[in-house]
């Protein structure tokens, strides 16, 4: 690559960068009735537990169940 080709690329790349820093102070507004909860269960010596199931859990709001409520185990 010639000098200049990488100093065009540079100054490619600079613009591009500052493009996408402006636009990250315009506020997002989100309305979600999801939301992702990230468990593991481990044993007393810290392994980790595989093999539960959704029933195996219960998920609490204000310490009301929730039944409605999706697994997506891995």
């Amino acid at each position: 690559m010639t000098i200049m080709k990488r100093q065009l690329f540079f100054a490619f790349t600079i613009i591009l960068f500052a493009m996408a820093v402006q636009g990250q102070n315009d506020p997002i507004s989100v309305e979600t009735n999801l939301i992702t909860l990230n468990v593991s269960v481990t044993d007393r010596s810290g392994g980790h537990i595989k093999g539960l199931l959704k029933d195996d859990f219960k998920v609490l709001d204000e310490g009301r169940e929730q039944e409605r409520y999706q697994s997506l185990a891995q």
